[in-house]
């Protein structure tokens, strides 16, 4: 997943909620063109979130969204044909 992620342009909000990410997996994320990062429910420690940070100062990392913008995400990405699938890959 991460591998793909790399090879895209820039990304304005980029939702992980409930993916297996970990801080490993995120440590090798490289895409320093996303404008938000969404990783509630993951396995990503507070120490894999402020490296990404550190590394990246221009992503806002969200936590845990409120219930409203993650339908409102999940919406957008359903209905913006630019979105990434991983399963037309």
């Amino acid at each position: 997943m991460v591998k793909t992620i790399n090879s895209l342009p820039a990304i304005e909000e980029l939702n992980l909620f409930g993916s297996d990410l970990s801080d490993q997996g995120l440590a090798q994320l490289d895409n320093k063109q996303i404008g938000k990062l969404y990783l509630g429910d993951t396995a990503v420690t507070q120490e894999g979130i402020t490296s990404l940070q550190e590394l990246q100062p221009d992503t806002e990392i969200i936590g845990s969204p409120d219930p409203s913008e993650l339908d409102r995400i999940l919406e957008q990405t359903r209905n913006d044909s630019t979105s990434f699938d991983p399963e037309k890959q």
